[in-house]
């Protein structure tokens, strides 16, 4: 797995050892994660061809992650994140699940798996940082 991080609020090594605790499971061959800054809030990408990225907002920016788009949001719960290294965890495995999906799906992509997913690897970090787990996401 070829790994970048241009975020320059966040530590490069602690961010990498994030992505791969997220990315359990899922095969890392022939892929390329790269992480950078935005203005506010967080967002990630997966694409065929292996390439993920993620952009986290500032460290402080710890409001619920919301879907941006009405259609998803009546399905997509906030989802409560107590700090950065959750966002990250949730997203790289969200967008990790969505390799797995594109490779072995014939290349559906599913967001209600790769949410499903992400709340599972989120709770096993939250898990082993001594931490509650989440709820369980409900799609209607």
């Amino acid at each position: 797995m070829r790994f970048e991080c241009d975020a320059y609020d966040y530590p490069r090594d602690e961010c990498r050892r994030l992505v791969l605790f997220a990315s359990r499971g899922v095969s890392k061959r022939r892929v390329s994660v790269w992480i950078g800054p935005r203005d506010a809030g967080f967002s990630g990408w997966a694409y065929r061809d292996g390439r993920i990225r993620l952009r986290l907002g500032p460290k402080g920016d710890l409001r619920p992650m919301v879907a941006e788009t009405k259609t998803l949001r009546r399905a997509y719960p906030d989802i409560p994140c107590g700090s950065w290294r959750d966002v990250l965890v949730f997203l790289a495995a969200h967008e990790f699940r969505h390799l797995h999906q594109f490779r072995y799906w014939g290349g559906a992509a599913s967001e209600q798996d790769a949410d499903e997913h992400a709340i599972e690897m989120l709770n096993r970090w939250r898990a082993e940082t001594g931490r509650r787990p989440i709820e369980a996401m409900v799609y209607l």
